[in-house]
């Protein structure tokens, strides 16, 4: 039985979170923004942060094929 992998990246509150297809990378949402995390040794390391969002990013995800990054935000 394998125990799952628990990492701590911030305290503050996220609207959503997703990890790509192999799981060696995570985005999350956060504000009007998007950040990019790496799996590097036993946690995640900050890699990038996407922003030009105006309004407040509420999902994330990775196309399962392509690995690209889709948002959803309150903008009209």
């Amino acid at each position: 039985m394998s125990f799952p992998e628990v990492h701590l990246l911030f305290h503050q509150p996220i609207a959503d979170h997703s990890f790509n297809a192999d799981r060696s990378r995570l985005a999350v949402a956060r504000d009007s923004r998007v950040q990019l995390y790496a799996h590097s040794g036993k946690g995640f390391k900050l890699e990038d942060e996407l922003a030009g969002q105006d309004k407040t990013v509420t999902s994330v995800d990775f196309a399962p094929q392509s690995g690209k990054i889709v948002t959803c935000s309150q903008g009209a």
